[in-house]
């Protein structure tokens, strides 16, 4: 967790490569696939980025943010169709994180 963690403070100052070094070939899961695919699209490494978005998607289908990332990188290969085709899995999953969000929440 701790690769996880620094890999994740990397993407977030924006040093892209210092992220990927971190965390490329861990066995980290989803949520280093997801920061992974945040670091490409910083390289402007769009094909990876598509692929890290993937396969985070595929593990975790109710993260959003996985799914505007694998749409936004597949918009800078110029594959509109396939950006498109994701709309209706992003608009089930926001639904999903509202519905939890709303009526599923601890109470505090």
């Amino acid at each position: 967790m701790f690769y996880l963690g620094l890999g994740t403070g990397l993407v977030t100052l924006g040093q892209w490569s210092e992220a990927v070094g971190m965390l490329h070939g861990m066995s980290l899961g989803a949520e280093a696939d997801f920061y992974l695919a945040e670091a490409k699209f910083g390289q402007k490494q769009w094909s990876e980025a598509v692929e890290f978005d993937r396969r985070s998607w595929e593990v975790n289908p109710g993260r959003v943010d996985c799914c505007i990332g694998w749409a936004k990188a597949l918009g800078k290969l110029g594959q509109w169709e396939k950006a498109v085709e994701l709309y209706p899995t992003f608009r089930r999953s926001l639904y999903l994180f509202m519905y939890i969000y709303i009526y599923e929440k601890p109470s505090l």
